[in-house]
Formats: structure tokens, C-alpha cells, sequence
């Protein structure tokens, strides 16, 4: 009987039937398990949340997930990654504030307790200092950590409270974060290499570094010939990122160069300032500049391999911590940044001014 049905349905509709043989129908109609993501910034105008979607990218075609498996959100979005194109944050002019940086990850632990207990995988993208033990230690087992951020270097012009809390509660902070690593995570990506040299033999084990360079091809060399810029810098009013430093180099080079910036305006007379601008800008304004100047606390910053990647040549405190491949091939130039007068001497002689 079932058999002269099917061929009934056969001769009716071929296609209809063949459908059901071949299992399209069922593979088509399979409900594949949703993936949460917490990230407390996807956006793409800086750089955590730059980086918060290469990691989910990566994800997704590591482990053969489908984009609309992914949710991605936090307090104020939700969607699939599929998605994920059209979030625009223009408004907020690339900062975030004090509940997006500060509540909304602490929101998510808990978020994500909720789908875990439901029986989801989770991932806890963003925002993930090596400091902040609080997160390791509360988010559900087997979470899936986006890249641990951090350095172990700080700007000698950081004062007061911030500086206490550098030097004293980070060092801290950072051997209990290495104890749950040591324990609770099995997987882990770090975003440089700034804290390798902290962390203990068992986590670095475990530990992939660097994943700031998946963002490059650092082997080529970018050859622009319109370089109607000097220098670029980046501008940004955070305590680790020295900008009392920076100020005082655009106001020491601004007589005999040609200076642009991007990030916050300082408004300063004679540099041509772009703001906060997109990403892709960020590339056209390196492509037609030759140097730059980085702050003095972080290497692996995204702006500094965005101006290596474009063949900006990066001058950069000879304290911290870098890969000296990129020295070598005169992609990157060590200075002493404890005088700005004797940094400015350097400079010029290696720009030839």
C-alpha cells in the first residue's frame, strides 16, 4: 500500500518524492543549535569591536558553524552574525559608556549562565583583561573565551589612583587570573604577547598569542608613492595611553612636518585633525603617510600594525615589549621616549629631516 502511495506521488510529482529520498527535506528542516555570543561591542569603528568580529569570524569557520546559529548581542542588540553588517554605531563616535564598558559584561556572565543551563554552547567575546579575574572565575564551564588582552608596561606619566592600581593591584590581580586559567579553561587565544612572560607553563601550554596578527599580512611591503603626510597619530584619552606624551611630540614636529590624527580632536593649530573615523579611512590616510609615532605602553596596538601593514614607518618606545623582525626590516624604529627632546633628535635623523 505504502509503496503504490509513493509511486502514486511519483508519477504526480517526481521532484516531491526524490525530495524526501534524498534526505534534503530533513537536512533542510534540522534544527541546528544556536551558538550565544556576549559581546559588549561588535562594533566596527575601534578596536574591540574589530575584534570581537574577526573572533566570531574565526569561530564560525573553524568549527563549520552557520552564521544565523550565531547570536551574537548585548544589552542593547541582538541578532545573528549573518546580520552582523548592519550595525552602525555612528552616534556614539567610537567610545563607549560607563554601562557598555563596565555593567553589560558583568550582565552577560550571567546571560550566559542562563543559556548554559539551557544546554548552549557560550562565548564571552570582548573585554577580557588579563586584570579583571572576576570574569574568569564566574563565567559558566567550558566557555569559550574571545582573546585575553592586557600589558604588563604602563605610561610613566599615569598618576595617582591609576597608577596605585597599575602598579600595585595588577600584579595581583593577574597571578589570580592565572591560577583560574590554570584550571578552569582549556583553549585560549591572547591578543599579543605582552603577558606571556607572567603566565605559567601549563597556561601558556594551552595558549595560542598574537591574534592581533591574524588582522595583517605583515610580510609585505606596501609601496605608496603619494605620501603627502608625514606623521599620523592616533589620539585617545585613556590612562595607559600616554597622550601628554603624544601632544608634546605633534607640538615639537608640527614646525617641520606635515601632521595628521585621527581619533579625539585636540585642536591644535597646524595639524590637520580627522576625528573618529571609519576603519577603511584609517587605511587611506596611512597609505598616504610615512611615519608615525605610537604610545608608549603597547606594540601590538591595531593602529600601530594597521600602519605597518600600509608601510607607515612606526616609532615606538624602546622599553616595551616587540617582535624584533619588525626592527630588522625597518618597519619599526626603537627610541628612547624618557626625553621627548632627545626623542624628537632621533626622529629626525632617521626621517632624514
Amino acid at each position: 500500500m505504502g509503496r503504490n502511495i509513493s509511486s502514486a506521488f511519483r508519477v504526480l510529482n517526481p521532484s516531491f518524492i526524490d525530495y524526501f529520498d534524498n534526505n534534503k527535506w530533513q537536512k533542510k528542516n534540522k534544527k541546528l543549535p544556536k551558538i550565544y555570543c556576549w559581546a559588549s561591542d561588535f562594533d566596527h569603528t575601534n578596536g574591540e569591536g574589530i575584534t570581537a568580529n574577526l573572533f566570531i569570524k574565526r569561530l564560525i569557520k573553524k568549527n563549520n558553524f552557520e552564521e544565523d546559529q550565531i547570536i551574537v548581542l548585548n544589552l542593547k542588540k541582538k541578532l545573528t552574525y549573518d546580520k552582523i553588517y548592519l550595525v552602525n554605531n555612528k552616534d556614539r563616535k567610537g567610545k563607549l559608556n560607563f554601562i557598555e564598558k563596565y555593567l553589560d559584561p558583568m550582565y552577560g556572565i550571567f546571560y550566559l549562565w542562563y543559556k548554559y543551563l539551557l544546554g548552549h554552547k557560550v562565548v564571552f567575546v570582548n573585554f577580557l583583561p588579563l586584570w579583571n579575574f572576576i570574569i574568569f572565575l564566574l563565567l559558566p564551564p567550558n566557555t569559550i573565551l574571545g582573546p585575553i588582552t592586557g600589558t604588563t608596561s604602563y605610561d610613566n606619566n599615569v598618576k595617582g589612583t591609576e597608577r596605585f592600581f597599575r602598579k600595585y593591584l595588577m600584579p595581583i590581580q593577574f597571578s589570580i587570573s592565572n591560577i583560574i586559567l590554570h584550571f578552569r579553561y582549556r583553549n585560549l587565544n591572547f591578543n599579543t604577547s605582552n603577558l606571556k612572560s607572567i603566565l605559567s607553563k601549563r597556561v601558556i601550554n594551552k595558549s595560542k598569542f598574537n591574534f592581533v596578527y591574524n588582522f595583517y599580512d605583515l610580510n609585505s611591503n606596501q609601496i605608496h608613492l603619494d605620501r603627502k603626510y608625514d606623521f599620523i597619530f592616533y589620539v585617545r584619552s585613556y590612562p595607559s595611553k600616554g597622550i601628554d606624551q603624544t601632544v608634546e611630540f605633534i607640538k615639537s614636529l608640527k614646525k617641520d612636518y606635515k601632521i595628521i590624527t585621527v581619533g579625539e580632536k585636540l585642536d591644535i593649530k597646524g595639524v590637520e585633525e580627522f576625528g573618529l573615523i571609519s576603519r577603511d579611512k584609517v587605511f587611506e590616510l596611512c597609505k598616504k603617510t610615512k611615519f608615525s609615532i605610537i604610545s608608549s605602553e603597547n606594540f601590538y596596538s591595531l593602529f600601530s600594525f594597521d600602519c605597518i601593514s600600509n608601510g607607515v614607518k612606526v616609532f615606538f618606545n624602546e622599553k616595551i615589549r616587540h617582535d624584533k623582525i619588525f626592527v630588522e626590516d625597518q618597519k619599526a624604529f626603537p627610541i628612547d621616549f624618557s626625553s621627548v627632546e632627545n626623542a624628537i633628535k632621533d626622529i629626525k635623523q632617521n626621517t632624514k629631516i
